[in-house]
């Protein structure tokens, strides 16, 4: 005999195996491998069936699991799978694979209340982070296919971000839960520890001014404004920062501040250019008032001789008034 005939030799000594004692769970389990090498799904199924019948109640729902699995994944058969798993559950009801099974199956059935009622099992026996952070996941989600109070799957999501922050789903889960209920308190806790994305502070960012929180919404809409590369959006992101600055928190300072920003990258921004000098004259900062429209006038083109005219008289009328400096 050759190394060849070694599978062949195998199947030989399991037969004569099977006919000293037929009922052998190790036999039967070994001769189910065999067919499972074969692809012979049907004897496969037979033969674990057999050796569950005469193994203990947590050996036989490892062979039900398996029976089960080959159901679902080799013979596409999830009525006979859901009975396997149902089946290794009664014989082991902590078999965490014999849940999973049974609720993937349902979860393809559409049967949101069994999964649900599975989830909530299968959390009951994992422990890993992830596997629990992963089965609050589903358990929101399947909360949110059926008819309970959303609530319940707002604090599902919850409970994923408290062992995972940066999960995205979780955020999107409590940023449209949370929204409906306008729980903008809870938005803004999850979202204060997600990554600094662009997207992650555009929501923390209306939160909290739904919430009326100016100076931490002004920090995070300048971390916003920052990571903008369109230079108009982010003018218009700053020019709302400046306004809160200005008619909320009353600080006409950091709101200028704001403005000579926006124009630093972008001089033409008529919005700032008109704020700039507007705050100043309200401050009477009169130096800076001058310098601000000195500035403006040398970034005029030669076209624009009206604005200019415009810009020389309000500077000398400045130096007449306010500068003492009617030859400057």
């Amino acid at each position: 005999a050759t190394q060849l005939d070694a599978p062949k030799r195998a199947r030989l000594a399991l037969d004569r195996a099977a006919e000293l004692r037929a009922d052998d769970p190790r036999v039967l389990r070994q001769l189910a491998q065999l067919s499972d090498d074969d692809s012979d799904w049907n004897q496969s199924v037979e033969l674990r069936a057999r050796a569950a019948a005469a193994e203990p109640s947590e050996d036989s729902s490892s062979l039900l699991v398996e029976i089960g699995n080959i159901q679902e994944k080799r013979k596409y058969d999830d009525d006979e799978a859901l009975v396997a798993f149902e089946s290794a559950l009664k014989a082991d009801p902590n078999s965490l694979e014999a849940v999973r099974g049974a609720a993937r199956i349902f979860r393809k059935k559409g049967n949101h209340t069994d999964l649900l009622r599975l989830l909530r099992r299968e959390l009951e026996l994992v422990t890993e982070a992830r596997d629990v952070a992963g089965t609050h996941l589903d358990i929101a989600r399947t909360l949110r296919q059926l008819e309970e109070p959303i609530e319940l799957a707002l604090a599902a999501y919850r409970q994923v971000l408290k062992l995972e922050p940066e999960n995205a789903a979780a955020l999107d889960g409590v940023e449209e839960v949370a929204r409906e209920l306008r729980r903008f308190d809870v938005i803004v806790e999850a979202f204060r520890d997600a990554p600094q994305t662009q997207a992650n502070l555009a929501v923390l960012a209306e939160a909290l001014q739904e919430l009326e929180q100016w100076k931490e919404f002004a920090d995070v809409r300048h971390k916003e404004a920052a990571l903008r590369e369109d230079t108009s959006e982010r003018s218009r992101l700053l020019g709302d920062l400046a306004r809160i600055y200005e008619n909320e928190l009353c600080d006409l300072e950091a709101a200028t501040k704001v403005h000579r920003e926006i124009l630093a990258f972008n001089p033409a921004w008529h919005v700032s250019q008109d704020a700039v000098a507007r705050l100043l004259e309200v401050q009477q900062s009169w130096p800076d008032l001058e310098a601000a429209w000195a500035d403006e006038l040398s970034r005029l083109g030669e076209e624009d001789t009206d604005k200019k005219i415009s810009l020389h008289l309000r500077i000398g009328d400045l130096r007449e008034r306010r500068l003492q400096d009617v030859e400057g």
